[in-house]
């Protein structure tokens, strides 16, 4: 997360990320959450952000949940996507 201005002790002053309001939408990453909870994994889910400093940063999520010794563990990576956006608005 460092790459949106966040360090690790920012994030982890909250309860849970879902605390963290750093969605834009978050009604979007509640509903990933649940997939990833539900399903077990969740790909290239389209996510929008905010940095640290306010600005809106574009992603794909993967997510995998892991159960090993009955301990639920995390896999999550993302792709930033936003300058690819900014193109792809620029060509319409």
């Amino acid at each position: 997360m460092d790459t949106f201005g966040y360090k690790e002790e920012d994030l982890l002053k909250e309860k849970n990320f879902i605390q963290a309001n750093i969605a834009v939408d978050q009604s979007a990453f509640k509903l990933a959450v649940k997939k990833v909870l539900k399903e077990g994994s969740l790909f290239e889910f389209p996510f929008s952000m905010y940095t640290k400093s306010g600005e809106i940063r574009h992603v794909l999520v993967n997510a995998t949940r892991l159960n090993p010794d009955n301990i639920d563990v995390y896999i999550v990576s993302y792709l930033d996507v936003t300058e690819r956006k900014k193109s792809e608005h620029a060509w319409i």
